[in-house]
């Protein structure tokens, strides 16, 4: 895209509530600066401007807008300005040009990830009903598991209220009711923990009898659950950049006759302790470890740390784990390497800091060791991600 003239007033209206969004807002700042944009942040800002009318919108040269910020009763449809929508929901999307997560490829990451572990069944728990872009991340959950060979049971309920109620007997009994083991796709973390406490509430084991997995990887969220959470990573950074860089394409060269519609795509998934078993049949202590293990890896645990946190002598531990298929190494090993590709995709950072901060004492080791595992080095693993 062209690159903008210095000096425009932006106003982006943007929620400050969650990492998502902040993430997005980083990635609006890192092309502001680029491009000179006086830009105010409207949203959750006592210091900044007040938003209440198009008429204050119309004051400025363009606008970025997510569903989060909207005040009710402001008529986007009347902004005469340049205007563009991150992640936007019905009755908004299609009215105006936007980036939006990419559904499809979303949806099929989660399907591919669940896939490698080998589970009887797959399903789908979607956000609220009639949720755009829930039910295409679900569709293309769905046809990537039918592509295996496999069907895919969706959760339905009438109610919204009852979609967010943990001990839902429904949902429960729904969960009850899947083939073991199985592989479930939440549509967002915050119902994937849904998806967590229903299991509890209903005695089902995760992640040996079911594996979860959701979207968002807020990590204050998937954390703090039980087991952790896995979660796909989406580049919200990124998603945050391609917006500000379309809202100065459209600055520069005016509205198209038809919105403009493009995509960012998810970073990867982070694994922890929800999908950590796609095997069957291993030891509960092998489940609690690894969760542990996930958690602590990069903070130079050892096997005796694993086996103190397991209530087992060292021995005991080892064989738990070899009858599992994997050695305690193997697994505090992996889990690093995990920590590393996460902070390659995420962060700037040298590769020697990302080392040291994932447990590994050598930054040559780690380097041979990565292009051994993912055949290629770790500069190249950043560069196409």
């Amino acid at each position: 895209m062209k690159k903008a003239t210095a000096g425009r007033f932006v106003i982006a209206l943007l929620s400050t509530v969650h990492k998502a969004h902040r993430d997005k807002l980083r990635g609006i700042y890192q092309h502001a600066r680029k491009a000179r944009w006086h830009l105010e942040v409207a949203e959750n800002n006592p210091f900044g401007i007040a938003v209440d009318s198009v008429e204050r919108l119309n004051a400025c040269d363009g606008v970025l807008v997510d569903d989060a910020s909207l005040r009710k009763g402001l008529r986007l449809q009347d902004v005469a300005v340049p205007l563009v929508m991150i992640d936007p929901d019905a009755p908004w999307a299609g009215r105006f040009s936007e980036v939006r997560l990419d559904a499809e490829a979303t949806g099929t990451l989660a399907a591919e990830t669940l896939l490698a572990g080998g589970a009887a069944s797959y399903a789908f728990v979607p956000s609220a009903p009639d949720t755009q872009w829930s039910d295409e991340r679900g569709a293309a959950f769905s046809r990537r598991i039918a592509q295996a060979g496999m069907t895919c049971r969706v959760h339905a309920s009438d109610s919204s209220d009852a979609m967010w109620d943990p001990e839902h007997s429904d949902l429960a009994a729904w969960l009850r009711s899947l083939p073991k083991p199985c592989g479930v796709f939440a549509a967002m973390d915050l119902r994937a923990k849904s998806v967590l406490e229903a299991c509890r509430a209903a005695g089902i084991n995760v992640p040996m009898d079911v594996s979860v997995i959701g979207v968002d990887n807020d990590e204050m969220l998937c954390e703090n659950t039980f087991p952790s959470l896995s979660s796909i990573m989406p580049d919200f950074e990124g998603g945050g950049r391609l917006a500000a860089e379309m809202l100065d394409d459209l600055m520069e060269h005016g509205a198209p006759e038809r919105p403009l519609f493009m995509r960012y795509r998810p970073a990867g998934v982070v694994s922890r302790g929800s999908t950590r078993l796609g095997e069957t049949g291993c030891d509960v202590h092998v489940a609690h470890a690894l969760d542990y293990i996930g958690r602590e890896a990069c903070n130079g645990i050892r096997v005796e740390d694993v086996a103190r946190e397991m209530q087992v002598s060292r021995r005991m531990a080892e064989s738990l784990f070899k009858a599992s298929g994997r050695t305690i190494n193997q697994s505090i090993q992996a889990a690093r390497l995990n920590g590393v590709c996460r902070m390659l995709t995420s962060t700037k950072h040298p590769i020697g800091l990302i080392a040291s901060r994932c447990g590994f004492s050598s930054d040559i080791y780690l380097a041979g060791l990565f292009k051994r595992r993912y055949g290629m080095t770790m500069r190249d693993f950043r560069n196409r991600n």
